[in-house]
């Protein structure tokens, strides 16, 4: 199993793609795009995608529903927060994530979607 994940900035706006693939064939995919409009939150958000990551928790391959009030006081004004759609699964999901500051606004948005692309037999 080998997993890419590619992604572009052009000022705010980034885009990227995640893929998994199994005996040199693509199998499963994750799309995203959106913006970011203050880089300091950038740790914040890998600390939250790794924290789904390390528990083996499947949310659209992104975070936790909502992360906040961290107990080392870092990044103590900021909330991420990560909605999937009700159907979603690892086989086919969407949703969003987004990173908001102390008075609610929106510095960080990503749209995301993904699932299996195994041809049906």
């Amino acid at each position: 199993l080998l997993g890419v994940d590619c992604y572009w900035v052009n000022g705010e706006n980034s885009f990227g793609f995640t893929c998994l693939w199994a005996r040199g064939l693509p199998v499963w995919r994750m799309q995203y795009f959106g913006f970011c409009r203050d880089k300091a939150v950038m740790p914040f958000l890998k600390m939250a995608l790794q924290r789904n990551y390390e528990r083996k928790i499947f949310m659209g391959g992104r975070g936790p529903a909502i992360l906040n009030n961290l107990p080392d006081g870092e990044n103590s004004d900021l909330t991420y927060q990560n909605t999937t759609a009700p159907e979603s699964n690892f086989s086919r999901f969407r949703g969003f994530d987004q990173i908001t500051g102390e008075n609610g606004e929106v510095k960080y948005c990503h749209d995301y979607s993904g699932g299996f692309i195994i041809p049906r037999s």
